[in-house]
This record gives structure tokens, C-alpha cells and sequence, in this order.
């Protein structure tokens, strides 16, 4: 049980850690979040690809790889033949495994962190007081 809580522990801290890195270095509040994210898809999408076929590129990067698993499983339906004995050959080279993972986790990563820089957006914005201007009639 311990053992399977270590790595999004340490994924989290990584992310944390890239987190605060950006803003340290002067990025804007409404770009820091998507930036780290990219940053550790990037990272984790070229080591994943790098590390193929041992099992620690999937395990430091479970949804890049399960996620680059279904588009090469789905490019071989739509795109290429499942008929063939060699079906793995019949879809262009960007969709096989190992570099559709380094490409599809980034995307990956780069769509969660976009959609927690909009939510952290909206709660600053909410935060923030607004500024009314009187127009002094009256």
C-alpha cells in the first residue's frame, strides 16, 4: 500500500516544485501553472520513450503512456490495417510506441495544467476586489 502511493508523491512534489521554480523566476501568475506542467510532460513523455521497453518509463508515467497506448491501439484501427501480421508497421512512425508517448504527454499534461491555470484564473479573479468608479451624480 505504501509502495503505490511513492511515485504521485513524488510526481506531485516534482510538479510543486516546478510550480514554484516558474514563479520564482518572474512568471506571470496566469501562465506558471501551464508552464510547469508542460515542462513535466515534456520531461516525463521523453523519458518514458527513452526508457521503452522497461517498465519504469510506465511507471513514472502511468497516463502519458496509457494515453499513448490507446492512440497507437486506435491508429492501428482507423488508420493502418489490423489484418496485418505486421500491423504495427502499417501506421506512420509518429503513432508507434515509443515516440507517440513522447509527444502525447506533453499534450497530456499541457491540457490538465490549462485547465488548473483557468480554474486558478477564476478564483484569483474572484479574489481580487473590483474597482468601481463613481461617476459622481447625484
Amino acid at each position: 500500500m505504501t509502495s503505490s502511493l511513492i511515485l504521485p508523491i513524488l510526481s506531485a512534489g516534482a510538479l510543486f516544485g516546478l510550480a514554484m521554480l516558474c514563479r520564482r523566476m518572474g512568471m506571470p501568475e496566469n501562465r506558471f501553472v501551464i508552464v510547469s506542467f508542460l515542462l513535466f510532460g515534456i520531461v516525463l513523455g521523453l523519458a518514458s520513450a527513452l526508457l521503452w521497453p522497461q517498465d519504469l518509463g510506465m511507471y513514472l508515467n502511468v497516463f502519458g503512456t496509457a494515453a499513448g497506448d490507446w492512440i497507437y491501439t486506435a491508429s492501428i484501427q482507423w488508420i493502418g490495417n489490423p489484418n496485418s501480421d505486421q500491423a504495427h508497421y502499417t501506421i506512420p512512425w509518429v503513432f508507434r510506441i515509443p515516440q507517440v508517448t513522447a509527444w502525447v504527454s506533453p499534450l497530456l499534461y499541457g491540457a490538465i495544467g490549462w485547465l488548473i491555470q483557468f480554474g486558478y484564473d477564476q478564483i484569483k479573479k474572484k479574489q481580487t476586489p473590483s474597482c468601481t468608479v463613481n461617476s459622481g451624480s447625484g
